[in-house]
């Protein structure tokens, strides 16, 4: 494939997709990858959001995340901030810079204001302290996806 040519898991051709999938399919369901390196946190958000109608894939690493979004393309990223190798805050910023219409929540079990303030600032439109309620991530997923949030200017 020469320079000129994009390939096919450019960000463009992942938003053409989805595109054409929603245009073919106006029914069609926002599609939630949730990452966290605890697969009984990633299984609890998926069994929460599929009760409201939203299709759900999940990833154990920002690595297996990435390969995700490389071939799916995703509505809203929903990931823990804190996991080995690279953490949700490196996985925020290469998915903002590769796919920056997806929207991104972020969630952890270690709250602090520099940490939420930091996701916020490379794209996330909420941020989630772990544990938190069904309908706490439903009112953020709902207000993410509605456009009640926006992101912050960078």
């Amino acid at each position: 494939m020469s320079p000129n040519q994009s390939s096919d898991t450019s960000s463009t051709a992942v938003l053409e997709r989805e595109h054409l999938r929603k245009a073919g399919d106006p029914g069609a369901k926002d599609r939630i990858l949730v990452v966290d390196d605890e697969r009984g946190i990633c299984h609890n958000v998926e069994k929460i959001l599929t009760k409201n109608n939203y299709e759900v894939t999940h990833a154990l690493s920002a690595q297996e995340a990435l390969e995700k979004m490389a071939k799916e393309s995703f509505s809203l990223l929903i990931s823990d901030i804190v996991m080995p190798g690279q953490n949700g805050l490196e996985l925020l910023k290469l998915a903002k810079k590769e796919w920056p219409l997806t929207k991104a929540i972020m969630m952890t079990a270690y709250a602090s204001t520099s940490t939420a303030l930091k996701a916020i600032r490379l794209g996330a439109l909420d941020y989630i302290p772990k544990p938190f309620t069904p309908d706490e991530l439903r009112t953020s997923v709902e207000n993410a996806l509605s456009g009640k949030l926006i992101e912050a200017p960078t």
